[in-house]
């Protein structure tokens, strides 16, 4: 998480407003919850040019979760 949040300061010059860390059982529950998310906030830039995220693809957990 600090690595990407870190990558993301430094090449688009945004500075972090908030961070939530959630606990999962398993790496794959990590990258469902991620695909979720993403999902949430109006996905990857793939998916929607206008997405306010900096993901260009989607997770793995896209294809791990089934959706």
């Amino acid at each position: 998480m600090l690595q990407s949040i870190n990558r993301i300061e430094n090449t688009f010059g945004d500075k972090l407003i908030k961070s939530n860390f959630i606990p999962a059982n398993a790496t794959k529950d990590v990258f469902i919850q991620e695909h979720i998310f993403m999902m949430q906030f109006g996905g990857p830039k793939s998916f929607n040019s206008m997405s306010p995220t900096y993901n260009l693809i989607f997770s793995t957990g896209k294809k791990l979760g089934g959706f």
